[in-house]
This record gives C-alpha cells, structure tokens and sequence, in this order.
C-alpha cells in the first residue's frame, strides 16, 4: 500500500526555461552586480574566474565525499578573497546578499513542469503524503521557491542534501524522508528524473520508482537493472493514476 509519494525536485516538478548555462551565466551576473555594489575592484570575467576557482575546488571535495556543501559557504570564501579589504562582518553580509539573488535569479528560470498541481492536488485528495528529497546547494532557495510557486502547503517534508551529510543516491536520504513522514519506505513511491541518483537510489532504499521522461529520454532498456525504474511516465498526472492502481492491486490480494 502505498502511503507517501515523494519527489525530486529539478527537472521533475519544475523544469528550466532556458538552457543550463545560460541559467547560471545570468545567475552569476547577478552575484557580481552585489559584489560591485559592495566595492568589487575587478571585471566581471576576473571575477567569474575567482568564482570557478571556488567552486570548482569545492566540487572536488564534494566528489570526493559524495555530498553537497551549501552554497553559502563558498559564496563566503569567495567574498574573503575579492573583498578583503572590507571587514568580515560586511563580507559576509555581502555573501548572503550575492547567494540570496544568484539562487532567486535560478528559480526564476524553472516554471512547473505541465500537470504538476494536477497531480499534487489529487494525491492529497487521495490522502496521500508527500515530500521532496533534492541535490540541492541551498535548502532555504529551494524552499523560497517552492513557496512562490504556491506548492508548499503540498508537502509535509523538504529534504536538501546541503543539509545533510551525504546525497542522492545515498540511501539513507530516501529512509530519512519515510521516517519524517512516518512511513516504512516499502510504503512510499519515488518519483524523479535521473535512472542513479533517482531511480538506483530509492529501489536500494526499499522504494517503488516512477521516472519522468524529458525530452527524448528513454526509461533504461538494457542496461543497470537496478536503474530500470518501476514505471516510468512522460506527465505527472500519470502518477496518481499509477498509486491508484498499486494500492487497488495491494487491497485486492488476500
């Protein structure tokens, strides 16, 4: 029986209107306009390569351990290194000011992907719960997001892997969301877009999965069986219509 739908959240529930590297080029643009504002002494392209040398060393380390460090910690250091005159207190406040309008200039950029109130609001007309687990560098951006988007009163749970200590496919992630919820995760559904960290991640926790395919994906055929998901789906109203039908199939068995 199935008692708690989760979800990812990036390219599942919401979906970017323009291409990735266009998102964080104008992301950043906006970072550097607060760091200017603040008495930024270089160009922006100086700065975009301070800001890649950053994060690109904190991507390593992330690698490394298999987890997602916050945002804010690096958008600190960075402040340290091209504002060192100004005095710790303001550069930090600087740094949460560039996080704060990188990450709302992101979230502007995804719209909910087609069908996702419509299936939100019948899962809880079915008395489902539900919950968000995401590899995301900025649990509160994400949150904010979720809020603006009038979806938040959705979910009884919002899992960031920036405020943890390890990361989809990690399967803890996935049996830390069930216990919030008070679920066994034999009794939750995982619906999400990637076949490793989404689909791998939450059969290795005990999950059913859907996957959502975007733009010519193919569920796995073929390869991993542990990435071949349980259902796969090409619009989220599909998803109540799969938990109606496991539960009705799980109540009929004697």
């Amino acid at each position: 029986m199935i008692r708690a739908v989760l979800f990812d959240y990036g390219d599942t529930l919401v979906e970017g209107t323009r291409p990735d590297d266009e998102i964080m080029q104008a992301a950043l643009e906006k970072a550097f306009r607060v760091f200017k504002r603040n008495g930024l002494e270089m160009d922006s392209a100086a700065f975009a390569e301070r800001d890649r040398e950053v994060f690109s060393r904190y991507a390593e380390i992330e690698a490394a351990e298999k987890r997602d460090i916050p945002d804010l910690l690096k958008c600190r250091e960075l402040a340290g290194l091209v504002l060192a005159k100004l005095p710790p207190m303001k550069r930090a406040m600087v740094a949460t000011e560039a996080n704060v309008a990188f990450w709302n200039q992101v979230a502007g950029c995804y719209r909910l992907r087609t069908g996702a109130v419509s299936s939100l609001r019948r899962l809880k007309a079915m008395g489902r719960l539900m919950a968000i687990i995401s590899n995301h560098h900025d649990g509160g951006a994400l949150r904010r997001h979720l809020v603006a988007l009038k979806i938040s009163p959705y979910f009884s749970g919002v899992l960031a892997s920036s405020e943890l200590h390890y990361r989809k496919p990690d399967s803890r992630i996935f049996r830390l969301c069930a216990a919030m919820l008070s679920v066994d995760p034999s009794e939750s559904v995982f619906v999400g877009d990637s076949p490793v960290n989404d689909i791998v991640g939450a059969k290795r926790a005990g999950m059913l999965t859907i996957m959502i395919l975007n733009s010519s994906q193919a569920p796995n055929r073929g390869g991993s069986t542990a990435a071949e998901p349980d259902y796969a789906v090409s619009d989220l109203r599909e998803v109540p219509e799969i938990v109606k039908r496991v539960n009705h199939t799980a109540s009929a068995c004697p």
